[in-house]
């Protein structure tokens, strides 16, 4: 008789932690907003090879001085000129060997530019490939709003969870009575199309194709519901 009292009365603690522990709701959401980049990154590289890898180095500082006086001249200031990487090795001739012998010596010496004007991109390159650049390696575009836009995201993020949770309980037969925990998912942003150079006609200068910029955010919000 004992035993089944107590078998009763784990059952009712059971039923009675299930009641407290209710019904939970997770809606994942995401937000988007759009516009238009107005910084961008231009990433440049100068290059030599020669016999001597004191000649290369020599050439190619040369080079990049020239490149950094044509960039000041177009209104970038030193501040947005960054080194990235420097690079510098032996090349090798393996004919009629396995082992090779160093016929010459590369430098190349990257550097990233800021551009605080994205209209200004084509004239850049332009001055920059007459100017001593031997590589273009991308351009990456940003935007100074990009901090409100994604919390503007963020916004419509959370919105659309709450949205979808909305959903799913009414289908269910629930409400929902408060919010549980709300994690932020992250950021990401793309492009509608990627970067295009047109080509030059004679005397034009380089175009390029900007494009859209989209901004996203994502959350996952749980919610109790009854």
């Amino acid at each position: 008789m004992k035993k089944c009292m107590t078998l009763v009365l784990i059952l009712c603690l059971t039923l009675f932690s299930v009641a407290l522990a209710g019904t939970s709701v997770t809606g994942v959401g995401s937000g988007e907003v759009r516009l238009n980049p107005d910084m961008a990154v231009l990433n440049l590289g100068v290059s030599a090879t020669e016999k001597e890898m004191a000649d290369a180095l020599a050439k190619v500082n040369s080079s990049l001085a020239s490149l950094r006086e044509a960039l000041n001249s177009k209104g970038i200031g030193e501040g947005d000129i960054a080194v990235s990487d420097i690079y510098m090795y032996p090349q090798y001739d393996y004919d009629y060997s396995s082992e090779g012998r160093i016929i010459g010596y590369n430098v190349s010496h990257q550097i990233s530019v800021t551009v605080r004007d994205v209209s200004a991109l084509g004239a850049l390159i332009d001055c920059s490939v007459s100017s001593g650049a031997t590589q273009l390696n991308g351009v990456s575009f940003n935007s100074s709003q990009y901090q409100e836009a994604y919390l503007k995201a963020l916004a419509l993020a959370v919105q659309d969870a709450r949205e979808r949770a909305e959903v799913m309980a009414e289908a269910a037969g629930l409400a929902i009575t408060g919010l549980t925990a709300l994690t932020e998912g992250g950021s990401s942003s793309y492009y509608d199309r990627q970067v295009v150079y047109a080509e030059k006609g004679a005397g034009d200068e380089t175009q390029v194709d900007v494009g859209a910029m989209s901004i996203q955010a994502s959350v996952t919000a749980v919610f109790d519901a009854e």
